[in-house]
């Protein structure tokens, strides 16, 4: 206690007992408050990030017979969450460059898309009892 002494003898007048009470505070504040504050300023900001990438379009492939070459063939499907129609096709293995896709895109008039269970999340997982979906396509016939 010989830096108390000397605070005291230069005429600051501290004694021990204002040091505990701030010392007790600020162990309250550094260990309690702090924490819960960064706790809830998380959730806040996970919960926005959530909320402002909540609907992504999603790639989904099917093979299916194409009328417009006459032969099979696989491609890949944008689906945006809620369409019942593909929004656009990514790639095609009719062409040489898969990605290169030249023809007028009829199949995306033909194809269903929608959402699909997903075998990542078990069926039980969701808090509202609802299904976890994914994105599926299919042809209309």
């Amino acid at each position: 206690m010989l830096w108390l002494e000397s605070f005291a003898a230069h005429g600051k007048g501290v004694n021990s007992v204002e040091w505990i009470g701030s010392l007790a505070a600020s162990l309250v504040l550094l260990l309690l408050v702090i924490p819960v504050v960064v706790a809830v300023g998380t959730v806040f900001l996970l919960g926005a990030a959530g909320w402002i990438s909540n609907s992504s379009p999603s790639l989904a492939r099917i093979a299916f017979y194409c009328p417009f070459s006459r032969r099979r063939v696989s491609a890949t499907f944008l689906t945006r969450p809620g369409e019942d129609t593909p929004a656009d096709v990514v790639t095609c293995s009719r062409f040489k460059d898969e990605r290169a896709i030249t023809c007028d895109k009829g199949c995306t008039h033909l194809a269903a898309s929608g959402w699909g269970a997903s075998c990542m999340e078990p069926r039980y997982a969701l808090l509202s009892g609802d299904v976890a979906y994914r994105p599926v396509a299919g042809v209309v016939k």
